[in-house]
């Protein structure tokens, strides 16, 4: 598993390690625990720097944007903060967050993840 949900100070975690590649991504979309934290808290920090490398792609940032929208229908007023490992995959996120400009989601890219904790208004712990 190439990735860790966790819950602290109301905001959903999901802290990618190891090589990360769509097939991830597609896993925790599918857990129980990551849609009932996303409804439920509706803060989220997709955190990339713990990964050893972001082999997403292009193709796999616009189904996951596709998909986004759908879910974004059924609950909004989501935070999302993106937290790269690296330029390349900053430049991914950008993608991802310009996908969905009219969702009712509202979606940033920290530098860090002490930035990322911020943005929502959360101390880290």
């Amino acid at each position: 598993m190439a990735y860790k949900i966790e819950f602290k100070n109301n905001v959903m975690w999901v802290r990618y390690l190891g090589i990360v590649d769509g097939l991830d991504i597609v896993r925790h979309s599918q857990e129980p625990l990551y849609s009932e934290g996303l409804r439920r808290y509706k803060k989220v920090i997709y955190d990339y720097s713990h990964c050893e490398v972001n082999n997403l792609t292009i193709e796999d940032i616009n189904r996951f944007a596709t998909l986004a929208k759908i879910e974004a229908a059924l609950t909004d007023h989501v935070e999302i903060v993106i937290v790269p490992i690296n330029q390349e995959s900053k430049i991914r996120a950008q993608s991802y967050i310009e996908k969905l400009q009219n969702a009712n989601w509202h979606l940033h890219i920290a530098d860090t993840l002490e930035q990322a904790w911020k943005l929502l208004g959360e101390e880290q712990q």
